[in-house]
């Protein structure tokens, strides 16, 4: 097994990797039975957009771990109590101010901000 983390690690500073290189390294981990794992602390579609060819001949490990993916098939979801998460959030309000702070609070599905969060910066959760 092979697993990497993503961001400036397996990725370059575009966020891209050489797509035909990996092609060919693939392939050869096909053929010798090595699995690649994809781990990140972004959400599970990135990921799998990231590997769109090979997805469903690969793991993937986001969300810093909580969220498990073998191909299609989910195998683990670890979700945070919700009083966590509010006393996490409340924390950061308490000690940062607003212009200094975007919540994004991702789920199984879906991805939450803040209503409060300015027009101009929601392009950063689409």
């Amino acid at each position: 097994m092979i697993a990497t983390d993503m961001d400036q690690t397996f990725l370059n500073n575009q966020n891209t990797y050489n797509k035909d290189r990996f092609k060919e390294l693939f392939n050869e981990m096909q053929r010798q039975k090595i699995h690649f794992v994809a781990a990140s602390g972004s959400q599970h579609e990135r990921l799998r957009a990231l590997f769109t060819p090979y997805a469903n001949q690969m793991d993937f490990i986001s969300q810093n771990g909580s969220i498990i993916y073998s191909g299609d098939q989910l195998l683990d979801v670890e979700q945070l109590p919700v009083p966590l998460v509010q006393q996490t959030i409340d924390t950061i309000f308490e000690n940062f101010n607003d212009d200094e702070v975007m919540i994004n609070v991702c789920g199984l599905t879906s991805s939450y901000i803040d209503q409060t969060t300015p027009a101009r910066d929601r392009r950063f959760f689409a």
